[in-house]
């Protein structure tokens, strides 16, 4: 199987904050599973920051050709028992012929330390 991951789609709410702006409530967050996926590793950085160690590790979200995915920028994924920040837009590549979506592409980050 080409597309053998299964992760999870973390949707949190929009809630008022203290200084009448909004925060996302991630102890809310709705949870739903996506099967099917392919999960790749993009790159790995080491940033050379005054008195923290800290490792950036990055993948590509995949899905197969034909598959939209419902996932947004401001979305987190659980995989491989990890939550990851959805780093940018989600891309949405589409068959010149139709405009249906083609497949999605969307990159994962984490920062650890």
């Amino acid at each position: 199987m080409i597309y053998p991951e299964t992760v999870v789609r973390l949707r949190a709410p929009l809630v008022a904050d203290p200084y009448g702006g909004q925060v996302r409530d991630w102890s809310a967050a709705v949870e739903t599973t996506v099967v099917g996926v392919q999960v790749q590793p993009s790159e790995s950085e080491e940033p050379g920051e005054v008195g923290r160690a800290s490792v950036v590790t990055t993948f590509r979200l995949l899905t197969p050709i034909g598959t939209d995915l419902d996932l947004l920028r401001t979305d987190r994924v659980r995989w491989d028992g990890e939550d990851w920040l959805v780093d940018g837009e989600v891309a949405r590549h589409k068959r010149p012929s139709t405009g249906t979506v083609h497949h999605v592409e969307a990159m994962l980050r984490r920062v650890a330390g």
